[in-house]
């Protein structure tokens, strides 16, 4: 197998056109491996304008994983917004997305762990994938909701108010403001109206290795049921969550 690489771009708006080309068709590649075809207007406007950082995974010259982050003010709080976190499905459940997600976050982790008074990074993303939300589950300070403090029926407590305001100020933003979220899990529906194919479908769930996540995941997102579901994820990192990540790897 070739050896990894990464690419990162955090300038995009002086990109020219041939290059924005080559990483349009990259990231199409990406997404329709392992997910399904995005419009092509929907990645430019989400991933190529919006992203302050953008990271490709590497083997060889193929392209086969990608996180794309941007900050985002929500109650008056900078956070890091991770828009895409995607892996080809040929190098999922290999740590290949912690590792993205890791490479992408190190900088601010480091820049706040050597200010006067450190503070966590606010971290939020959206994801159907139940894979992502345990891996990324494993690192974090604080995360909500988390699977795996779910009891033995795959449930957990409400989100507070501040986590909850949080989440409906980040759909209140966006391009879908509509959407409905429910408390208990923070989970979201009505994202896929129009893009009914990207919704998992039973040969392509990411099950998760542990029967207690993906009880979770049948409980609140429905897989299996072709649900429109998605979790809207607040989570805290800090220097430590570099320490735990390095330690495991």
């Amino acid at each position: 197998m070739n050896k990894r690489k990464f690419k990162k771009y955090t300038n995009l708006s002086i990109l020219g056109s041939e290059k924005k080309n080559v990483l349009m068709q990259a990231l199409q590649s990406i997404l329709k491996d392992a997910w399904g075809e995005f419009p092509q207007n929907f990645i430019d406007e989400h991933i190529l304008k919006n992203s302050r950082t953008l990271i490709f995974a590497m083997s060889g010259d193929d392209y086969v994983g990608f996180c794309a982050l941007s900050n985002k003010n929500i109650l008056n709080k900078k956070i890091n917004y991770i828009e895409f976190l995607v892996v080809k499905k040929e190098y999922q459940n290999s740590g290949l997305g912690s590792k993205l997600t890791y490479l992408i976050l190190r900088k601010d982790l480091l820049k706040s762990f050597f200010r006067i008074a450190p503070k966590p990074l606010d971290i939020m993303f959206i994801t159907p994938n139940i894979r992502v939300l345990a891996s990324t589950s494993k690192f974090c300070s604080f995360i909500y909701p988390n699977p795996y403090l779910a009891d033995e029926n795959g449930k957990i407590l409400p989100a507070d108010d501040k986590i909850f305001e949080m989440a409906k100020e980040l759909i209140k933003k966006s391009d879908n403001p509509g959407r409905v979220i429910s408390r208990e899990g923070l989970v979201l529906e009505g994202s896929y109206y129009n893009t009914p194919w990207l919704i998992y479908k039973e040969e392509n769930i990411p099950w998760h290795s542990d029967k207690k996540i993906n009880k979770f995941a049948i409980k609140y997102l429905g897989y299996g049921t072709g649900a429109d579901k998605e979790f809207i994820v607040v989570a805290k990192m800090t220097i430590f969550s570099l320490i735990k990540y390095l330690f495991k790897n």
